[in-house]
C-alpha cells in the first residue's frame, strides 16, 4: 500500500495490524462516552462491485474511488435522532474478491464479534461469478465467526447472537426450524442494478432475484439492490446499513 494517498479518517492496514488494539483510541476526547455506541461493519465481495462508494456513501465522505488493497480502515461518526454524541461505525474493506480471505482474522474478532455487521456485496452484472463468490464468501465467514466464538468460549453470548439472528427473522417465523441463520447481522447488497436491468431479459433477472432472495432467506439477511448511478437506491444503502448496524445491539 506504499504510495497511496492517506485520507483523513483512515489508516493502513499496516498501522492497524501492529496495534489493532488502539482502534478504539479514535474515541477519546469528550465524545468518548457512555451515550456513544460503536459497530464493525466489514465490507467484501466482488472485485469492482462498488464496495468503496458505498462505504463512502455511508460515511458522507465525497471523495474518489480507489481501487482497495488488501485490507482497508476507516472509521465515520453519525449523528442519529436527538443523541448529543456521534456514534462511531468502523469500517474495513477487503479487497481482491476471494483470495485474500485471510485477512478476515483481523476485523473479526473477539473483541468486535457483538458489534459486527457483514456487508457482502455481489455485482449483479456477472452472475455467472456471483454464486461462486457468495458460497466462497459465507463459508469463511462462517468458519472465522465460528472460530472467534470457539476462541471465546462464552455460552451465554452464543446464546445471546443466536436469540438476536432469531430476533432479525421473526420468532414465530414458518420457516425457522429449515433457517442456517447466520450469527451476526448479516446484509447482501447487489450492485449496479442499473446494468442488470438493461443487460438481461425479465426471466433471467426473475431466476437471479429469486436466487439471491432464497440466499438472504436461509442466511437470515437483509437483501438490497442498489447502483452508484442511482442516488434514491445510495441512500437507501446509506439508510439500511446505519440501522442495521446500531439496531442489532439493542435486539
Amino acid at each position: 500500500m506504499a504510495g497511496k494517498t492517506q485520507h483523513k479518517g483512515e489508516k493502513s492496514l499496516w498501522d492497524i495490524a501492529i496495534d489493532l488494539s488502539a482502534v478504539p483510541a479514535y474515541l477519546e476526547g469528550e465524545e468518548a462516552n457512555s451515550a456513544s455506541e460503536e459497530a464493525t461493519l466489514v465490507f467484501l465481495g466482488s472485485q469492482n462491485s462498488g464496495k468503496t462508494s458505498i462505504a463512502l456513501r455511508l460515511s458522507d465522505r465525497d471523495e474518489q474511488t480507489k481501487r482497495t488493497i488488501a485490507l482497508e480502515y476507516s472509521y465515520s461518526r453519525l449523528n442519529r435522532g436527538s443523541k448529543l454524541s456521534r456514534d462511531v461505525i468502523h469500517m474495513w474493506e477487503l479487497g481482491g474478491g476471494t483470495s485474500l480471505l485471510k485477512l478476515l482474522e483481523i476485523p473479526i474478532n473477539p473483541s468486535t464479534i457483538l458489534s459486527l455487521v457483514i456487508v457482502l456485496v455481489v455485482d449483479l452484472s456477472q452472475p455467472e461469478i456471483m454464486w461462486v463468490t457468495l458460497e466462497t464468501l459465507l463459508q469463511s465467514l462462517r468458519s472465522r465467526v465460528d472460530l472467534v466464538l470457539k476462541e471465546i468460549g462464552d455460552v451465554s453470548l452464543i446464546n445471546t447472537l443466536q436469540e438476536r439472528a432469531i430476533a432479525r427473522v421473526g420468532g414465530e417465523h414458518r420457516d425457522r426450524d429449515m433457517l442456517n441463520l447466520f450469527p451476526t447481522p448479516l446484509v447482501i447488497i447487489g450492485s449496479k442494478y442499473d446494468v442488470f436491468q438493461d443487460k438481461f431479459d425479465s426471466e433471467k433477472r426473475k431466476v437471479i432475484c429469486r436466487t439471491l432472495r432464497f440466499i438472504a432467506h436461509t442466511n437470515g439477511a437483509a437483501l438490497h439492490f442498489c447502483s452508484t448511478k442511482i442516488d434514491g437506491l445510495m441512500q437507501r444503502s446509506r439508510a439500511l446499513l446505519g440501522t442495521t448496524a446500531f439496531s442489532s445491539a439493542t435486539l
